[in-house]
């Protein structure tokens, strides 16, 4: 039953992307909102985005398309993730997850900038989810740059270029 509730989530996000003024398609955020504003419901939302960005770089997603399903089909393993770590840390609440379109704020991650906009996301609410807020890009993968450095930290020294399918449709 779950994994008919995800192709519907699939589908549904797929066909009413446009629908939405998502005119950042082809784009998948991690967004994972604190409990609160303390000290250590900070530290944990920190420590939940770390375990859930490794796991789901681990997928090796390569398409958008993965990475949507990945996230709707895994929602049971990102839940599961995010609550050990709650668990693991002492917090007395858990996460609740969201796959939908939301609004962000410009971001920069070392020389790639993402326009105020509409994103597609997959958010973690830890507890009453009233604290301040964390987001990535899963898809493409940026969650992993060194926000000190401004350098990428992918584990090895790659080139990485980004390309437009639209704008090689345009061309």
């Amino acid at each position: 039953m779950r994994k008919l509730i995800a192709v519907f989530m699939l589908l549904t996000i797929t066909i009413l992307g446009g629908c939405t003024k998502n005119e950042n398609e082809g784009i998948l955020r991690l967004h994972v909102i604190a409990n609160s504003n303390s000290a250590f419901d900070q530290a944990v939302k920190l420590k939940v985005k770390d375990k859930v960005s490794v796991i789901m770089a681990e997928k090796g997603i390569t398409t958008y398309e993965e990475a949507i399903k990945i996230a709707l089909n895994e929602q049971d393993m990102i839940l599961q993730t995010a609550n050990q770590v709650l668990l693991e840390n002492g917090a007395d609440y858990v996460a609740d997850m969201e796959v939908g379109t939301y609004h962000f704020p410009e971001k920069t991650y070392g020389t790639a900038t993402f326009k105020e906009g509409n994103y597609n996301a997959v958010r973690l609410k830890l507890g009453e989810a009233k604290g301040e807020n964390w987001w990535c890009v899963m898809f493409p993968p940026i969650c992993f740059i060194d926000s000190g450095s401004g350098d990428w930290d992918l584990g090895a020294e790659e080139n990485v270029e980004f390309k437009s399918l639209l704008a090689a449709v345009i061309k």
